[in-house]
């Protein structure tokens, strides 16, 4: 699978009129600002994206995601896709960590024009959304009790 393919498969996923109501604001079902502005962003977005992406780890996070929503909530399944299409763009498209900068309150680091993100939120483990994050954990000597 190629990034392109993903934007396009994340994009199929909202009909028309899902994405009219989340263009509007009126969308029925609950979608964080920060997930809506990212969605439309993809939506609109000119950039070309390229080049290849794991599909094991596209259906690692999409399960992990999904497995997620399901049980912490469970009470709005229609909400769910748009998580799922938020954190797929992020990660494989943006390349960007998984969760909104406001609520992990990432550290960033930029050196020789990379910039690597640390985040103190990380939860390291099988099954966890952050082992397909791009962000890594903050040194411990930084880790705040």
């Amino acid at each position: 699978m190629d990034k392109h393919e993903l934007k396009e498969e994340i994009l199929a996923s909202i009909s028309g009129e899902e994405w009219a109501a989340l263009a509007a604001g009126t969308l029925q079902t609950p979608v964080n600002d920060f997930n809506r502005e990212l969605l439309l962003r993809l939506r609109d977005s000119t950039e070309e994206f390229s080049g290849p992406v794991d599909e094991g780890k596209v259906i690692r996070l999409r399960e992990t995601v999904a497995g997620y929503l399901n049980r912490e909530w469970a009470d709005e399944p229609m909400a769910h896709k748009y998580v799922v299409g938020a954190c797929l763009a992020l990660g494989f498209l943006y390349d960007l960590p998984l969760h909104p900068p406001a609520s992990a309150r990432y550290r960033t680091v930029t050196e020789n024009g990379v910039t690597r993100y640390f985040c103190p939120a990380r939860e390291p483990g099988e099954g966890s959304v952050c082992e397909l994050c791009r962000a890594e954990s903050l040194p411990p000597a930084e880790v705040q009790e």
